[in-house]
């Protein structure tokens, strides 16, 4: 099986990544440049598709997306978090269009390609959160109407999922342990600097999973974070 990871550089796309190699897939991984705030996360998708001696092909779609905090261009402050905070739909983590967009140029991609699937890094639902996503173009829904869109294409491609499993980032955390992945060289804050901040929404969310998980995050931050009773990760940096 020929597949195409969509590699953030994140938590979860390079989880993905891990699952199909593991599965026996194939692999090449495709990393977009909207103009987010973080270009780390190329750096950081640099380093696990190194890893795992995959080819990554990056796309730069800057000017695109433009209402977002996320987006460098945007006047938009970034919100602080902590353990505490509960996370909707308008924070941060929202860009408009963007998985859309990113589905359709990794469709194009793979087609020319002749690959046989497009893997994102969406993560499945409980059963009482089915019609309330806290983003609703990161829910399996989503997933399903872009695979019936694509089927319209001359040689349709799958679009897929490995994580539509798992149901909490911690298990994403987990899974990842399991598998060994390399998640000291993954990123997720948005505001873009060498080590993850700690008080944006994807920092938080990222230390919750770890210490949910009963690991140890692998990763910099710019200021030590309290990990008592976690396990250290079970893989150390090259």
């Amino acid at each position: 099986m020929k597949s195409l990871v969509m590699l953030s550089g994140g938590l979860d796309s390079s989880t993905s990544l891990a699952r199909a190699i593991s599965l026996g897939d194939k692999c090449e991984a495709l990393f977009i440049d909207y103009g987010q705030r973080s270009l780390v996360e190329y750096e950081s998708a640099e380093l696990i598709a190194e890893y795992y001696k995959v080819r990554l092909v990056p796309v730069e779609c800057r000017g695109m997306l433009l209402k977002s905090s996320l987006i460098k261009s945007d006047s938009n402050e970034l919100k602080e978090f902590s353990v505490d905070d509960e996370f909707t739909a308008e924070g941060d983590a929202y860009v408009p269009g963007r998985n859309l967009m990113l589905v359709g140029i990794g469709l194009a991609y793979a087609e020319s390609r002749k690959m046989d699937r497009l893997l994102l890094g969406i993560m499945g639902v409980e059963e009482e959160d089915e019609d309330d996503p806290i983003l609703k173009d990161q829910h399996p829904k989503f997933l399903k109407a872009v695979e019936q869109a694509a089927l319209f294409a001359k040689d349709p491609v799958k679009v897929d999922s490995l994580l539509l499993d798992l149901t909490w980032r911690r298990q994403v955390i987990t899974l990842a342990a399991e598998l060994k992945v390399p998640l000291g060289y993954t990123y997720s804050c948005y505001w873009g600097k060498l080590a993850h901040c700690g008080t944006c929404e994807a920092c938080v969310i990222r230390i919750l999973s770890f210490k949910r998980a009963g690991y140890k995050d692998p990763s910099r931050y710019s200021e030590e974070q309290e990990w008592e009773g976690c396990k250290e990760w079970p893989i150390e940096l090259q």
